[in-house]
């Protein structure tokens, strides 16, 4: 396999801006059947003018306690609030929370590269535009493509942040292993690759988390398997399968 990732760049990509155009004509050359289109969320927030003003939130008494405990301000606990499924802790000036079966920062809401004193709404916001895109390509190229809307994650015990395939559109997310060899023969019982969310940290490394101007990137040479549709809930999993399940014991739930 030959791994071949090519970058996008547009560009600032601003309110009102047709993203899936500007992308698109901004390959630098022509997509191919099986690659993979990964968009990072943050352009697409701002481009649907999924933003918010923060002078615009009024907090809750819960959102001065969470504001306290990690010295943020109470209209961020208030989104974080609004916005995650759960809170599980966090430190200083960041609150961990899981939003969508994934375990982010602040319930994803950020305000880096949002300008104007805005911050972002969370990467849900963004439920059907993975298949826009999608079929963008199909008719002007007349190809298929696996998609990715990518969202920034950071790992338990690692610094830095790598990326999530939030959303997967038109292959599988999973290359299962279970039931195959390995190198000597034994069996394998558990293991299954989180592809959609490899291929997003690799596209990660060239679209980068400053002023890059690299909203996409084209990834090239994996070997996906084609799946019409949105394919994003195959890569979850109930908390009661996940190894780490013991940590979500004293998740804080405010949604009713």
């Amino acid at each position: 396999m030959t791994l071949k990732i090519i970058p996008i760049k547009t560009g600032l990509i601003k309110r009102g801006d047709d993203p899936i155009s500007k992308i698109l004509n901004s390959l630098p050359e022509k997509p191919l059947e099986k690659d993979v289109l990964v968009i990072s969320t943050k352009p697409l927030l701002i481009a649907y003018g999924l933003i918010i003003k923060p002078e615009s939130i009024k907090p809750s008494k819960e959102a001065y306690l969470i504001a306290e405990e990690y010295n943020i301000e109470p209209w961020f606990g208030e989104l974080i609030i609004r916005y995650s499924d759960c809170i599980l802790g966090g430190v200083e000036r960041v609150v961990s929370t899981i939003i969508d079966n994934i375990v982010v920062a602040n319930a994803s809401i950020d305000r880096k590269n949002v300008g104007g004193g805005m911050v972002s709404m969370p990467f849900t916001a963004l439920k059907n535009v993975a298949k826009k895109f999608f079929n963008a390509i199909l008719e002007k190229y007349r190809v298929k493509v696996g998609i990715i809307i990518s969202d920034s994650v950071v790992y338990p015990l690692r610094r830095g942040t790598s990326a999530v395939a939030a959303y997967v559109y038109g292959f599988n997310p999973i290359k299962d292993y279970r039931g195959y060899n390995d190198l000597y023969g034994r069996r394998i019982i558990f293991t299954q690759m989180a592809l959609a969310d490899s291929i997003a940290a690799a596209a990660h490394i060239v679209m980068g988390e400053g002023n890059e101007m690299t909203p996409a990137a084209l990834v090239r040479g994996v070997d996906i398997e084609l799946i019409d549709g949105d394919t994003t809930n195959q890569a979850k999993m109930t908390i009661n399968e996940c190894m780490y399940k013991d940590m979500y014991i004293n998740c804080k739930r405010y949604k009713t």
